[in-house]
């Protein structure tokens, strides 16, 4: 539940590498944007996708 005490789902995958018996890579995908929308942050996701990327720092 968000803070608003309202359910929600949010579509996601959890992919686990075994070898031996044992967990040696997990990796897990997630529908961020059912997450933002979950947690009344959509429109600030939105702006953060819009924003043009910074060019690389200078090494």
């Amino acid at each position: 539940m968000i803070a608003t005490g309202e359910p929600f789902t949010a579509p996601c995958v959890f992919v686990l590498r075994v070898r031996d018996g044992l967990i040696v890579e997990s990796r897990d995908y997630i529908d961020h944007v059912a997450m933002a929308k979950a947690r009344g942050q959509l429109d600030e996701l939105i702006q953060v996708l819009r924003e043009p990327a910074a060019p690389p720092a200078a090494s």
